[in-house]
């Protein structure tokens, strides 16, 4: 294969790859090996619940005595899973969609709740649009991982409260609220941009609730920073950049980047053709 058409064909494909976030169509939200009680709650977001009408996630035990677990659907795509079981047992969560694959936790009678309650690290406009991919979301970072989030949306003096399931490390948690990409519609979009008053209670592995601060008492989707990278760049992200200035990025925005790679790598093979061709005398 021709160098440049070698090079080419991998920005492209990397372009392209950017936005492909549709196999999360399923996850829990605890980090595979986390350390959890004795007793507790998970959560797991089905996009395929409403369709199916039971849940279908697997629970197995490992360890000298397993313990038990109930299913139970809480919301329209959330399922919860309350457990109990003896210290040093190992539960194995696993559903056959789509999704992060089985996830193992191991049971542990010296566990504790951060004695601090979560944070709000920062925020942020989440916007896909393209032919595959679409999401319109607000993105919300928190300093801690915790099982779920209850989220009381205040719109127009109407207040409507969903339940989610976040994604997390061992140390962060990411909340996405609105139109999630290939995994339904909570909060509506158009409502998130016109403004309202959001407030965001943590539900805990041990099944305690606590309040999570550091959000304005009016937030607009319209009026933040608005970034395509999805769940990839959420948990990377240090802190966002000083600016409110938006940005849309969707399909039309991916091929332009894809241009300019192009662009990139075409003066990049140029400048190496150039260097190579003997300098006549």
């Amino acid at each position: 294969m021709p160098p440049l058409l070698g090079i080419l064909l991998v920005l492209a494909v990397a372009a392209r790859t950017a936005h492909a976030d549709c196999t999360r169509r399923v996850w829990t939200g605890t980090a595979d090996g986390t350390v959890v009680p004795t007793r507790g709650s998970l959560f797991v977001h089905d996009q395929l619940l409403p369709r199916m009408g039971e849940p279908h996630v697997e629970i197995s035990w490992a360890g000298d005595r397993a313990g038990t677990a109930t299913i139970a659907r809480v919301a329209d795509r959330i399922v919860r899973i309350d457990y109990e079981g003896p210290p040093g047992a190992a539960l194995t969560v696993a559903t056959p969609f789509r999704g992060d694959g089985p996830r193992t936790y191991h049971l542990a009678a010296t566990w504790r709740a951060p004695a601090k309650p979560p944070r709000v690290l920062q925020y942020w406009h989440h916007l896909i649009e393209g032919d595959c991919w679409h999401a319109d979301s607000l993105m919300v970072q928190l300093d801690q991982a915790t099982a779920a989030v209850r989220a009381r949306w205040t719109f127009e003096g109407r207040t409507v409260e969903w339940l989610e399931a976040v994604h997390a490390e061992e140390s962060k948690a990411v909340l996405e609220l609105g139109n999630i990409n290939c995994a339904a519609t909570s909060i509506p979009p158009d409502e998130l941009a016109a403004g309202g008053h959001l407030e965001l209670v943590a539900i805990r592995l041990d099944g305690s609730e606590v309040e999570i601060r550091g959000l304005p008492s009016r937030i607009s989707t319209r009026e933040l920073l608005t970034r395509w990278d999805g769940l990839r760049g959420a948990f990377t992200l240090v802190q966002l950049p000083p600016t409110t200035d938006a940005f849309a990025c969707g399909s039309r925005t991916s091929w332009l980047t894809s241009l300019g790679l192009i662009g990139l790598a075409l003066v990049l093979l140029g400048w190496h053709r150039r260097v190579r061709v003997p300098i006549a005398c």
